[in-house]
Parts: C-alpha cells; sequence; structure tokens
C-alpha cells in the first residue's frame, strides 16, 4: 500500500470516528460510512432519494450493512440493541486488537 493510500484510508476512518462519536442509529451510520468512503458527498443527508440505499434490498446498502456489522464484530464500533439499533466509535479499540 503506497503511502497516499494509507492516507486516503486515514483520512477516511477520521471522518467516520467524527461522524460516530456519539449513539447513531443504523441507518445514519451507514449513511457516515457512505460519506467517508465517497460513495455519498460529505454534504449529503438521509433524504427520500438517499433513504431507499438503507432501507431496501440492494447491492450498496447490503454492503454498507454488511460493512457496519463487520466494524461492529471487530470493535471497531460499539453496538446495543436499545432504544434502537445503534453504533458509537469504541475509543478503546487499537488496530490489530481484533
Amino acid at each position: 500500500m503506497t503511502a497516499i493510500e494509507q492516507s486516503v484510508i486515514l483520512q477516511s476512518m477520521k471522518s467516520l470516528k467524527e461522524n460516530l462519536t456519539d449513539w447513531t442509529d443504523w441507518d445514519q451510520a451507514e449513511l457516515a460510512i457512505a460519506k467517508s468512503l465517497n460513495i455519498l458527498s460529505p454534504d449529503s443527508e438521509m433524504t427520500p432519494d438517499t433513504k431507499g440505499i438503507f432501507w431496501s434490498t440492494n447491492p450498496l446498502g447490503n454492503f454498507l450493512a454488511d460493512v457496519l456489522e463487520q466494524m461492529s464484530e471487530i470493535g471497531i464500533l460499539e453496538f446495543r440493541e436499545k432504544p434502537d439499533l445503534q453504533f458509537r466509535w469504541n475509543n478503546d479499540y487499537t488496530l490489530g486488537s481484533e
């Protein structure tokens, strides 16, 4: 991996960390992932046009759901079921701790 690629990945992770500091509903967490990966623009919001990505079965929505689940499983994100399915950045996570 080149230094430029590493820089892009670190910037994406920083953006995601900043957007998931508080408990965040699952669809908003998926939106944050899409924005951090530049799949959606950084100023994208949950609108009727974007909601379909997250609330229906489709390749992009399924991919984002899988990423969210895997990030939770390896400990990058914390997960809770109540009051809703929510995620937040795990400040105790360190690379290689999974």
